[in-house]
Parts: C-alpha cells; sequence; structure tokens
C-alpha cells in the first residue's frame, strides 16, 4: 500500500528510490530522466527558499549523461535569414517550422494536425490527445504572425480532413512521413552552413520560446502555448 508523505518529511532515501523507479521501471532516457529531476529539484527548492527544509532531496541525485547533443535556438537575424529560403524551396518544411516556432507544435504531432483543428475565427489550434505527447486534448493559441501565415496558406480551400502539411507544398488528403520535416530541414541547414546536429526542427521551438521570452512574453502564456504541466517546467524549458 502507498503512503502519503509531506514534501517536508520526502528524504533522499525517497528521492533514490523514486528514481530509480523512473529508472527501471518506466525506463526512461537520459534526456527526460533529467528533466524529472530537474524540475523536482527546482521545486523542493521553494521549500529551501521557506526554510521548511535544508535541501532538496533531489539536489542529491546524480544527472545521466544526456543520450545526445541537445538543439540550439537559432538567434533573430537567422529567423529572418532562413524564413525566405524555407518558403521558397519548401512550403511543407517552411510551415511546419513557423507554426513549431509561433505555436510550440512539435513536429511529431504537427504532421496529423488537419484544417478542422485550425480555428481562424478563434485563433486557436486544437491538438487532440490522440496526437499529443502528453495524451491531453488542449488549444494553443494562433498569434499574430502565424494567422497572417495560416491565411495565406489556407486560402480559401475548405477540406476540414485535408492535413495541412503534405508533400505537395499545400493541406493533402496524404500526411508526410514522420522523416520527411528531419530529412529536408538537414538539407536546408547544411545549405546554410547550420551544423544540423545542432540545428533541428525542433530548435524552432526553443526558437520561439527564447525569443518571446526575450520580448517580454509571459511565463504563464509561455507555459499554456507549450502545454507544460506547470510553470518551473517552462523556466527551466527556456534557461536550457
Amino acid at each position: 500500500k502507498k503512503k502519503k508523505i509531506t514534501p517536508e518529511k520526502f528524504t533522499k532515501i525517497d528521492a533514490s528510490q523514486f528514481c530509480r523507479y523512473l529508472e527501471f521501471e518506466r525506463n526512461l532516457r537520459a534526456n527526460t530522466f533529467n528533466k524529472y529531476v530537474n524540475v523536482l529539484d527546482f521545486l523542493f527548492d521553494y521549500l529551501v527558499e521557506d526554510e521548511l527544509i535544508s535541501k532538496s532531496p533531489f539536489a542529491f541525485i546524480k544527472r545521466k549523461k544526456k543520450d545526445s547533443v541537445s538543439v540550439s535556438a537559432f538567434k533573430e537575424h537567422d529567423v529572418q535569414l532562413l524564413k525566405p529560403i524555407l518558403k521558397e524551396k519548401d512550403m511543407t518544411l517552411y510551415l511546419s517550422c513557423m507554426i513549431t516556432m509561433y505555436a510550440f507544435i512539435r513536429p511529431g504531432e504537427l504532421r496529423q494536425i488537419r484544417l478542422k483543428d485550425i480555428n481562424l475565427e478563434t485563433n486557436l489550434i486544437y491538438v487532440d490527445k490522440s496526437i499529443s505527447k502528453n495524451k491531453k486534448s488542449q488549444h494553443v493559441s494562433i498569434v499574430s504572425p502565424l494567422r497572417d501565415i495560416l491565411v495565406e496558406y489556407i486560402g480559401s480551400l475548405n477540406e476540414p480532413d485535408f492535413f495541412v502539411l503534405s508533400k505537395n507544398g499545400r493541406p493533402g488528403t496524404v500526411p508526410i512521413s514522420s522523416k520527411y520535416i528531419g530529412s529536408k530541414h538537414r538539407q536546408i541547414a547544411l545549405a546554410n552552413n547550420f551544423d544540423p546536429s545542432l540545428f533541428k526542427p525542433y530548435s524552432w521551438k526553443h526558437t520561439g520560446n527564447s525569443l518571446a521570452y526575450m520580448k517580454g512574453v509571459s511565463i504563464r502564456f509561455l507555459k499554456l502555448q507549450n502545454r507544460h504541466h506547470a510553470e518551473s517546467m517552462t523556466e527551466i524549458y527556456i534557461k536550457s
């Protein structure tokens, strides 16, 4: 039977046991394991600040070596350079990068988004739990720059079941493959002197978060737009 304890009584032994559960029962990869530990360590630090405990129990947990090099965010001048290049070379890739940057929808989720999920009247995009990484149905906002892009892209097309992204550069009946965006993005990165091991499709999500934060967008909005469970995750995400 599981026993409930208050955070103040949660010890480093409890933290160690929980991390063994993450490692051996959940079989989490190093990056995900570290995110769990970092968020919990961050939250327990609030108790330290309030002098309820002397040290976070997760401060004693050794982080794992990352599986791979983290992606890098593009600088603002890089974004201005790449946007017209992407649009000219591959409209599908361009749309994917722009939606990822402005709406923070993950590339793996985005390939399953249909026109019916995009509401230009309410300025919301619906992400169903069947395609969402966190298995929850949620909405994200269509910010002004993205709305202009979507209006131009969709035009007067009225086919709700069409996938937003298809190989022909416009909405279609067949979604792109799971490897399409990664492969095309690598080609563009190499052609424009960006290291493809650092600058990947997911870089646009980091880019959107960092640029928005630097321009004064609130943590609360970024948390909702990222569909994070807690603002502490968003803060760690921005710092990383």
